[in-house]
């Protein structure tokens, strides 16, 4: 199994709260472990406004040590931009995220409401 953990799953993990330990349980049984580089912004930007400053940096050092980071390519954006018009409360950084797991057959692993129920999907 190849997995893309969108920021929520990301964030759940580096905090250690009970669904950061599926996210942990399920990160051992993958393949492949991955995010985007949208989702790096977004934790980063998280990180940096709830925690101290060192600890915001020292947990994404972490994940940037543990997960593969891809970048988003045109073809995802578009197909973004047209998820977004069917689901106007999805986020951005979330929905760019999804297309690529989506053309790429990984599980897009999230907590965000907007996509429970959505193919492709393993909600948190």
């Amino acid at each position: 199994m190849r997995i893309l953990l969108d920021s929520y799953a990301i964030l759940e993990l580096l905090v250690g709260t009970p669904k950061g330990d599926a996210v942990k349980k399920l990160s051992r049984e993958s393949m492949l472990v991955c995010t985007t580089i949208l989702n790096v912004y977004e934790v980063k930007y998280r990180l940096f406004q709830e925690l101290p400053k060192q600890r915001a940096k020292e947990l994404l050092q972490q994940l940037l040590a543990e997960i593969k980071v891809f970048p988003i390519s045109l073809e995802d954006s578009l197909s973004a931009a047209d998820l977004k018009e069917k689901h106007k409360p999805m986020g951005a950084v979330d929905c760019n995220s999804y297309a690529f797991a989506l053309r790429n057959d990984m599980l897009f692993v999230t907590g965000d409401k907007d996509f429970e129920g959505l193919p492709g999907v393993l909600f948190l």
